[in-house]
């Protein structure tokens, strides 16, 4: 058995054309391409899928979603700091506790505001068939809180801590 470990730093173009039996993507999607306008989300699942064999699988792991307790990235102790309180307010915080630091914008710290919904889209956009997909996965206190607050019609997306899945190309 061949395992090959390919991690990158720019961006998937390296791997054009090479094909491999399972693809593993931690984290990948939350701060890839951290522009707000751009289709980042949708292009990288459809780029980490054409590197899916036939028969071959993506696990992924992502969170928190942007509408998460702690979406925004900035280690804030106030939930949904990032959807209750101005950017430019926050990173004036921010720049108070991290002295150096001269991020502005959400973008400026690669969180790109990706909810549940649009990764789900993402994700069956690209054609794999989706064999495995949970959220708020874990056994603490506050995860068993977050899955069950996620199940309250309408509030989901704002409990919804992580999500795990795993999907095949046929």
């Amino acid at each position: 058995l061949r395992v090959e470990f390919r991690p990158y730093d720019e961006g998937l173009g390296e791997l054009a054309g090479r094909h491999f039996d399972v693809v593993l993507a931690a984290d990948a999607f939350r701060s890839y391409g951290a522009d707000r306008s751009s289709d980042h989300v949708e292009a990288m699942a459809l780029e980490i899928s054409r590197l899916v064999e036939a028969g071959g699988l993506l696990a992924a792991a992502f969170g928190p979603s942007w509408k998460a307790p702690h979406g925004g990235g900035t280690d804030s102790r106030v939930p949904w700091a990032h959807l209750l309180f101005s950017e430019r307010l926050i990173f004036d915080e921010f720049r108070k506790v991290r002295p150096g630091s001269d991020a502005r914008t959400f973008d400026d710290i690669g969180i790109n505001r990706i909810t549940m919904r649009r990764l789900r889209q993402a994700m069956a956009a690209t054609g794999l068939e989706r064999l495995y997909f949970a959220t708020n996965v874990g056994s603490g206190r506050a995860i068993r809180a977050a899955r069950g607050l996620s199940r309250v019609p309408g509030v989901g997306e704002y409990f919804t801590q992580n999500a795990y899945g795993v999907w095949r190309r046929s």
